[in-house]
């Protein structure tokens, strides 16, 4: 299987039991079309029931353990699974249990799901990039990310825009190009629950999402922006270069968009407010 994913080419070889339905419905729509086109990124997969961790994953939140090995590899380690990514080869190799647990294919998140998080967040920063936990939204004007921490209320805006326009409710993917940044759907989601459809946008706004009572809309200077910008990108690698990397992305975006600070009722409409961003 080849997917294209914020115009990487990825080829997936999985092998094991898997659910091939909840798999095309979750990935189905980023298939890569057959056009002699080279691989950027190659994950390969074994699923297998049998796999035990070999000690318990000490980090409790994100729920993931990193080591780099004396290869220059990375190895991240989940009570589910293993996923070694090599940024030189850009090859990640993974073992992980069955995830058959329910017949809906939003819930079952297929053993593909993570091990692709794990490599695409990885080397997404050296292609001038980086995945970002965001609420995104693009339609033919461009795009705009509503940026929150968990439970900031990403998948509450993600229900109140159009289905079809929702780039993810949990990760977005943007990438610098000669003209400005790009975001990108990915297929992975939250609570929202609905399969993605490939889609990208030139990045118009970067909105950061508070809970309150009233509505309130004011310009967020870079001060703040910069921290919020940064702790909401995702990277496991402490001291490597591409953390470095990441450093200037974060100070890019921000100077390339306006930055909003949104505190907005659970129950007011979004879409209104896009044509302030998107105009």
């Amino acid at each position: 299987m080849r997917l294209d994913i914020a115009g990487l080419r990825v080829a997936v070889e999985a092998t094991g039991p898997m659910n091939p339905r909840h798999v095309d419905v979750r990935f189905g729509r980023y298939a890569a079309p057959d056009d002699g086109r080279p691989d950027d990124l190659r994950l390969e997969l074994r699923v297998d029931p049998g796999w035990v961790a070999p000690h318990p994953v000490r980090n409790r939140f994100p729920g993931v353990d990193f080591e780099r090995a004396s290869d220059g590899t990375f190895h991240f380690l989940r009570p589910d699974g293993e996923t070694r990514v090599d940024l030189a080869r850009h090859r990640a190799t993974a073992v992980v249990r069955p995830t058959l647990v329910t017949d809906d294919p939003m819930e079952d998140i297929t053993p593909i799901d993570t091990p692709l998080r794990l490599q695409l967040a990885s080397e997404l920063p050296a292609h001038q990039g980086a995945m970002v936990h965001a609420c995104g939204y693009a339609d033919d004007r461009g795009a705009v990310l509503f940026i929150a921490r968990s439970e900031g209320g990403k998948t509450t805006t993600a229900r109140k825009l159009p289905e079809a326009n929702v780039l993810s409710d949990d990760l977005v993917a943007v990438r610098r190009t000669p003209e400005g940044w790009d975001a990108f759907a990915l297929p992975f989601v939250g609570e929202w629950q609905r399969p993605t459809v490939p889609r990208r946008g030139r990045l118009r706004a970067l909105v950061f999402l508070r809970k309150s009572d009233e509505l309130s809309i004011t310009d967020c200077p870079a001060a703040l922006a910069f921290p919020d910008m940064l702790q909401a990108m995702v990277w496991f690698a402490k001291g490597d270069p591409a953390a470095a990397a990441l450093l200037d992305h974060a100070h890019a975006l921000i100077r390339a968009v306006p930055c909003v600070t949104l505190a907005i009722p659970r129950d007011r409409p979004v879409l209104p407010l896009l044509d302030r961003w998107l105009a």
